[in-house]
């Protein structure tokens, strides 16, 4: 609404001083206490805002969506690298911003084709990775009590565990084998 970017720059100080101080550390050098307070910005640097400002994104379903009002759509999740312990951080120290995460991950795998999330990456499931990595984090957030519509997300999940003929990635690394042989044979991908 203006362009003064002193008043930008000092509003974005703000927020970041507001997102770091909700960990307190004591004791420590300052040394620890500058490798600390770096790796919780970093843990709060993605997944990064797709969403324009009318809520509108890039579905994983090739369709242009629009998330609630009030809501927001995210990317870059790069879940095989977080959820097991950025997302669950982002639960104790920003559980608001978890809850918009929640609901963006509960949204999109409910809108894509191929169901729980692996790696969505600006709209689009790369299947990077082996796994449903999407499924830890909104698991995680409904046993630490983040209230969201869970069972939304249940029918994309049952499909892609039990329907041997769901839509899968090309690359999704072996899910033909394991669905053959019950494990993936290390020589075969």
């Amino acid at each position: 609404t203006h362009w003064n970017f002193d008043r930008v720059r000092e509003a974005a100080r703000a927020r970041w001083d507001a997102a770091l101080g909700r960990v307190a550390v004591e004791g420590g050098t300052q040394a620890q206490r500058v490798v600390m307070a770096s790796a919780l910005y970093h843990a709060q640097l993605a997944p990064t805002l797709l969403s324009d400002d009318d809520g509108r994104y890039p579905g994983l379903d090739g369709a242009i969506q629009r998330a609630p009002a009030g809501a927001a759509a995210y990317g870059s999740y790069s879940l095989w690298d977080v959820y097991r312990a950025q997302l669950p951080l982002l639960t104790l120290v920003a559980p608001e911003r978890s809850k918009s995460f929640v609901d963006d991950l509960i949204r999109q795998t409910a809108e894509s084709p191929f169901g729980p999330l692996v790696w969505p990456l600006q709209g689009k499931e790369t299947g990077t990775m082996i796994g449903w990595h999407g499924v830890v984090p909104i698991a995680e957030a409904q046993a630490k009590g983040i209230p969201a519509d869970y069972a939304a997300a249940w029918p994309a999940i049952r499909r892609r565990s039990f329907d041997f003929a769901a839509p899968d990635k090309d690359n999704s690394l072996g899910r033909d084998l394991y669905d053959a042989k019950g494990y993936v044979p290390a020589d075969k991908v």
